[in-house]
């Protein structure tokens, strides 16, 4: 019994002491790491750079179509993007879509949004007084065409939601390693 307790604390302590059975090479192999890179649309002249990372969201419309596409950058290569495990030469991209990020466009951006609310509002409440009261139907008539006026200046508010770059010698589209 008591070789028994002598040989199970022998491998006991041999596996608290890390004692390992090789010697580490000294010449540690390193691993070559993959070069990283980040998309940036560029306007000659200007500091400001739109930044598009692995992970983000891109809207675009290749050359030659009238398709927008809409996906999540997997990768990106030095010449080109990986979206749906597809490769999309930087040189296809015709187009690129993004939301506002001007403060004045979203401000105009929300106060179409709230036009619109109030719009279609007071385009419900004047349809049903015009026929609910056949008494009030010249003030039920003002209200639901002054309600739909609002909602329509409302939806042209919408297009400062976004901007769309079209991509030219003026606009490139390129990418920068991450070091």
């Amino acid at each position: 019994m008591v070789k028994y307790l002598r040989l199970v604390l022998l491998f006991w302590l041999g596996a608290l002491s890390g004692v390992v059975g090789q010697a580490i090479d000294s010449v540690a192999s390193v691993p070559v790491q993959e070069k990283k890179y980040f998309l940036v649309l560029d306007k000659p002249g200007k500091v400001t750079r739109l930044r598009f990372y692995a992970g983000s969201r891109l809207n675009f419309r290749l050359t030659g179509e009238k398709r927008n596409y809409s996906a999540e950058i997997t990768e990106v290569r030095k010449d080109a993007i990986v979206v749906y495990y597809t490769e999309i030469p930087l040189n296809q991209i015709a187009q690129i879509t993004v939301p506002q990020r001007a403060n004045f466009g979203r401000f105009l951006s929300g106060f179409g949004n709230g036009l619109r609310g109030v719009g279609g509002l007071f385009f419900l409440v004047g349809a049903s007084n015009y026929f609910a009261r056949p008494q009030d139907r010249e003030d039920g008539r003002i209200t639901a065409q002054s309600g739909l006026s609002a909602f329509l200046v409302g939806q042209l508010f919408r297009g400062f939601k976004k901007r769309t770059y079209k991509l030219n010698k003026n606009r490139r589209l390129k990418t920068i390693q991450i070091i």
